[in-house]
């Protein structure tokens, strides 16, 4: 009897610190997969996706209603890379035709990703941006994001939201990079996007300076230094 129990003891401590393992294991995998199980800020969002290759995300405005949304892609490569296609939550944005993006040049990618906008217009998607090489065209690539795209979605979800007029902060502020970071209040909170990066002259020539050039806004390509 005695052995018996031992038996079962030893068994029952078993099973615990397979469970413990089994526990560590995940919590484990969810600190190194930034994208599972946490949430980050749209700071942290915008950080993260303004820093990916060979492509990153420069800059979005995704729209609640059935409207076009914009994303800035970026070319951090050598090579002259085709953007296909850019899931978003699995949704295919609908590119047509492909945008051709050229070394260190940013190109704009249009497509509907309204519906999916949840209650209030905040948004957290996972991106998937589906790309090729202009050389080699059969070689199909993809860039699958670790963190989720986080904000706030441009336009307004009720008739009744006020909003004040947008202000200046700073240059790079809430990680805008060389842009402006601006905002406004709206009542009721929540009803429409309250920050934005803008690329202004103020911000683009501080930035040209740097290297001795001049700047100029070109839209939602931002800052282009000459001279």
């Amino acid at each position: 009897m005695v052995s018996k129990k031992a038996q079962a003891s030893a068994e029952y401590l078993i099973i615990v610190l397979v469970a413990i393992t089994i526990a560590l294991i995940a919590v484990g995998v969810m600190r190194w997969f930034p994208g599972l199980g946490i949430d980050i800020s749209q700071e942290e969002s915008r950080q993260y996706w303004n820093n990916t290759v060979p492509l990153s995300i420069y800059d979005w405005k995704i729209t609640p209603e059935l409207d076009e949304s914009r994303f800035v892609i970026e070319n951090k490569s050598t090579d002259y890379l085709y953007v296909d296609e850019i899931m978003v939550n699995d949704y295919n944005l609908g590119i047509l035709p492909d945008v051709l993006i050229a070394p260190g040049e940013r190109g704009v990618v249009s497509g509907l990703v309204g519906t999916m906008a949840p209650f209030e217009n905040q948004f957290k998607y996972d991106v998937e941006i589906f790309f090729y090489e202009y050389e080699n065209p059969a070689r199909k690539m993809v860039l699958v994001g670790e963190k989720p795209l986080v904000g706030v979605s441009i336009g307004r979800v009720s008739t009744d939201c006020i909003c004040g007029s947008w202000t200046d902060n700073s240059c790079g502020g809430g990680g805008c990079g060389g842009r402006m970071q601006q905002s406004r209040t709206c009542s009721p909170v929540g009803c429409d996007s309250v920050s934005q990066c803008e690329c202004t002259g103020t911000c683009c020539n501080a930035r040209c300076a740097e290297d001795g050039k001049n700047g100029v806004c070109l839209g939602d390509l931002g800052c282009s230094c000459w001279g």
